[in-house]
């Protein structure tokens, strides 16, 4: 059965997460001032791993830039402004 879940995310450059191998990536939204990745998905589907990467607006961005898709924009409680994206080859 098909489901709406919030994963726990943290705010780092780069993070490897489980989510259903049909997943469709909502959003990333801020719930509790934490970060957490929206997807829908079978829950009972076997599981993928992905890699998901936070860019800070203005920040100097690390490392490889083709093959980000982006997510959404989302704000931390702070007031911080974060960049979500799923990287396909990173």
């Amino acid at each position: 059965m098909k489901k709406i879940t919030a994963l726990n995310l943290t705010v780092i450059d780069s993070q490897d997460i489980v989510v259903p191998g049909d997943a469709e990536l909502l959003k990333v939204d801020v719930i509790e001032d934490k970060p957490v990745l929206v997807v829908l998905g079978d829950t009972e589907a076997e599981q993928k791993a992905m890699t998901i990467r936070m860019i800070a607006t203005d920040a100097d961005i690390a490392g490889e830039t083709r093959g980000l898709e982006y997510i959404n924009t989302f704000q931390m409680g702070n007031g911080d402004v974060w960049h979500a994206f799923e990287a396909r080859n990173y």
